[in-house]
């Protein structure tokens, strides 16, 4: 009987085993809805549905608290606007699960980060609490361990901002170069020290949206100066311990993938349906040099037509299972608009497209 640890990992190195791996992510509203269609209350829904667990660790906090600590400005029964630990004043609703409205970023420029930089230092007292020990009983329960990490993109995105971040890139580039070669070194020494406390794991997973519905946030040619180099370095760091590396960004990827792939990555995630990407496509263009993991659009699962749904899972499937190399995933996460039955529908079409 194969695990979910065996069978990502079979994915990962492109072998095959009894069938493709199949994982997701649930909004929270999604798991409260299905409750009331029949999820059993006291069962994983992972174990309902017979998916393959992932299960990721947040390893370390990459705040910087010391220059910015926690404020609150604002809060009322509906929302709390406060300062988070990037100098970022942050508008959050309390009772409904919504994307957050960033009002203000401390940090703009050059002289901004001079300023505060000195704040982002590796300490051992930045590691979250207790992962060695729920590293080491969810390895006994059969699951696949990443250690889910920003990168130094996604540090600068939420540091400046995404608009200042792109005027950056064009008129201080050196800024953005300093950002990325502070927060890789930093991360290197973190990983180090978490590693050496005996943490189970098996990959990283870095979590960075690049690219919007229509294409990538920056260009290739930036992608390669700024952050491919820092990534090929966690990359080669990963190989050297016998992991993996693996990216989700959402949107549209495909100008992006082949620097992806030359950075070293094992697995790109989720290829939105919605922006464009199609795993039909890539399993041809790409599927020999990168895992493909995802696609299967949450859209078409939700409208509820079997055959729709069923044509949708099994060409993409049936595609890009051949040779390994894919973990079934939808494009995104799994929305509340996704009715439980047509949910399962999906998945016991993937594993009947997706059985070797």
């Amino acid at each position: 009987m194969y695990t979910s640890y065996d069978r990502i990992k079979a994915a990962l190195e492109h072998r095959t085993l009894d069938r493709i791996p199949m994982t997701e992510s649930f909004w929270p509203d999604t798991i409260k809805q299905w409750k009331k269609e029949g999820l059993p209350e006291d069962m994983d829904v992972y174990e309902f549905l017979g998916l393959d667990f992932i299960y990721g660790i947040h390893p370390f906090n990459d705040g910087l608290s010391d220059a910015f600590p926690y404020t609150v400005y604002e809060e009322t029964e509906e929302y709390k606007v406060d300062r988070n630990p990037y100098g970022v004043k942050v508008k959050y609703w309390k009772n409904r699960y919504t994307t957050h409205v960033e009002l203000d970023h401390a940090v703009k420029d050059r002289n901004d980060w001079e300023k505060i930089k000195w704040a982002l230092y590796p300490s051992e007292e930045r590691i979250s609490k207790n992962i060695v020990e729920i590293s080491k009983k969810v390895r006994e329960k059969g699951y696949f361990i990443t250690l889910n990490c920003s990168e130094p993109y996604w540090f600068s995105f939420v540091l400046l901002g995404m608009e200042n971040l792109c005027v950056q890139l064009k008129i201080d580039p050196e800024f953005i170069e300093d950002i990325c070669q502070r927060y890789i070194e930093f991360m290197k020494k973190m990983l180090m020290m978490v590693i050496n406390k005996g943490v189970e794991w098996d990959g990283i997973w870095f979590f960075s949206d690049m690219a919007y519905k229509n294409g990538p946030m920056f260009s290739p040619s930036d992608y390669r100066r700024f952050f491919l180099p820092c990534h090929r370095e966690i990359s080669q760091f990963c190989k050297r311990e016998g992991k993996f590396l693996l990216l989700h960004s959402d949107g549209n990827m495909r100008e992006l993938i082949p620097s992806i792939i030359d950075a070293g990555f094992d697995a790109i995630q989720p290829l939105e349906a919605r922006a464009g990407n199609d795993v039909r496509v890539y399993k041809k263009q790409f599927g020999k040099q990168i895992c493909l993991f995802g696609n299967i659009s949450a859209d078409i699962i939700a409208t509820g037509n079997h055959k729709a749904i069923e044509e949708e899972v099994k060409t993409k499937v049936l595609t890009a299972k051949q040779g390994g190399g894919y973990i079934y995933h939808s494009d995104h996460t799994i929305p509340y608009t996704v009715s439980l039955e047509s949910y399962i529908f999906a998945v016991e079409c993937a594993k009947k497209y997706g059985t070797y």
